[in-house]
């Protein structure tokens, strides 16, 4: 097996801020394309799948949704409109959307994030 090694950090989840190589970020920040960008101040409760068009115009086939300190999940329309799109979503509590950001992207997969404190 020939294994492709993806070095490129991901964000870090500390309860209160997250950090991405020497930059700290006390707002919700979205990974994409190995950048991050702060999100607009609305809570994710507010979010339609027009919000995550970007993931979607990047190619990405997987969305984490991190809701913060409690698993909460979108509605299932959105996550239809979304899978209808070609990508699906995983909703979950913020310290493991970053776990599995950065497992999967270890892995080289298409894979955006949508991180909320």
């Amino acid at each position: 097996m020939n294994f492709e090694e993806h070095t490129t950090h991901t964000p870090t989840y500390y309860g209160d801020h997250f950090q991405f190589g020497e930059q700290i970020f006390r707002q919700p920040i979205v990974f994409g394309n190995d950048t991050v960008q702060t999100l607009p101040e609305k809570p994710w409760q507010d979010w339609h799948s027009h919000d995550f068009q970007a993931a979607i115009g990047a190619g990405a086939n997987l969305i984490l949704l991190g809701t913060g300190k409690q698993q909460h999940f979108l509605a299932a329309e959105i996550r239809a409109e979304l899978s209808a799109q070609g990508a699906s979503v995983e909703c979950m509590n913020t310290a493991a959307a970053c776990r599995t950001l950065m497992l999967l992207h270890s892995e080289g997969r298409k894979v955006w994030a949508y991180l909320f404190l």
